[in-house]
């Protein structure tokens, strides 16, 4: 079973809006870290490389970060995406079958 960025056992609804505990799990990180979500709308990919690591990329960015464990990866893509008004995510699990995850994101048409 795909691990939630989240939370155990959270989906997305079929609008891509994540459900009511997860919004609040996530207002309540803003409001610990003191963040408001003003940043700019990202896609990320988390992803197995053939160095056997886990890796969370930015689209746009040059480099993404390199994690030794799939969940030291999703710790930190956690915080990444914390200050973004939208998000895409792509999370590849052990598996290597993608799931897209998204929030404040127009869906693909």
């Amino acid at each position: 079973m795909i691990e939630r960025l989240f939370r155990d056992g959270a989906t997305p609804n079929g609008t891509g809006r994540l459900m009511n505990r997860e919004r609040a799990e996530m207002q309540i990180i803003r409001d610990a870290l003191g963040a408001i979500a003003v940043g700019e709308p990202a896609i990320y990919w988390l992803y197995r490389g053939e160095d056997d690591n886990w890796h969370v990329h930015r689209e746009g960015e040059r480099e993404g970060a390199c994690y030794p464990d799939r969940a030291e990866a999703l710790q930190a893509l956690r915080l990444a995406v914390i200050r973004c008004a939208g998000y895409s995510l792509f999370l590849q699990d052990e598996d290597g079958r993608f799931v897209r995850e998204f929030f404040n994101w127009l869906p693909d048409e």
